[in-house]
């Protein structure tokens, strides 16, 4: 499974400024890139400047009730952030 077809038609000096403004998520690796751009993630942002943020895919999160999510996963085995 690939994300061909999936693309965004924009790009040139669009493309650049949204990838300026918002970045290139996610920023991991390929293969787990368009692992986690076909089947959904949720980003989760470091408590501090200096520490890593990490990848959550969609089908790793165990629950969801209000605010609170809960991952099937422990922190060391979600993808981090280049």
């Amino acid at each position: 499974m690939t994300t061909r077809g999936n693309e965004t038609e924009v790009g040139g000096f669009i493309r650049g400024i949204a990838d300026t403004i918002v970045g290139s998520e996610p920023d991991v690796p390929q293969p787990l890139k368009a692992r986690l751009a076909r089947t959904g993630f949720v980003k989760i942002d470091g408590p501090g400047l200096a520490d890593t943020d990490r990848y959550v895919a969609a089908d790793r999160i165990a629950s969801v009730d209000g605010d609170r999510v809960t991952l099937g996963v422990t922190k060391d085995q979600l993808p981090v952030e280049e």
